[in-house]
């Protein structure tokens, strides 16, 4: 059995064409430009909501729309999008990707970290068994070294390029 090839733009989700909107309007003004929340929601066909029910769904649906949309243009055709608070998402050039997407993530990665921390830390050590002690002292060890290698003093881009000649 044979199957029928169905061309990439009819059959992804609404998401895609949030995709294929960031593809087009970049092959026309390259990096830099800001796509609005509203028109994103209208290329997914998100109505507005008008109860307090439907408008968490439309919430998760655009949330759940852009994340995938997002890592879509990232693996596919290395365009990154950042969310830009009240506005939309602005496609960032290469250096800004390196600069804000790095600091973003390792911002989020510090912050998973503490609470990871402050989860074993608050534990109720009379509860737990010598294994499952041991265990814990092991897992906060990890975390700490972790902790520390994101504390470590960054060296800047041309620091490093110094270095490198």
């Amino acid at each position: 059995m044979q199957t029928e090839y169905i061309p990439k733009e009819e059959s992804r989700p609404m998401w895609g064409q949030v995709v294929n909107k960031v593809v087009e309007r970049f092959g026309n003004e390259s990096y830099g430009f800001t796509l609005e929340h509203a028109d994103l929601k209208e290329l997914m066909a998100i109505t507005p909501a008008t109860t307090i029910e439907e408008s968490k769904k439309e919430q998760l649906d655009y949330l759940t729309g852009m994340e995938k949309a997002r890592d879509e243009l990232l693996e596919a055709y290395n365009l990154c999008l950042f969310s830009v608070r009240g506005e939309g998402y602005k496609v960032l050039s290469p250096s800004d990707q390196v600069s804000k997407g790095a600091d973003y993530y390792t911002r989020k990665s510090q912050r998973a970290l503490a609470r990871t921390m402050s989860t074993l830390a608050n534990t109720d050590v009379d509860q737990l068994t010598q294994e499952e002690i041991s265990l814990r002292h092991s897992k906060m060890n990890r975390i700490a070294f972790l902790k520390a290698a994101f504390r470590k003093r960054r060296i800047s881009t041309t620091e490093k390029n110094k270095q490198i000649e």
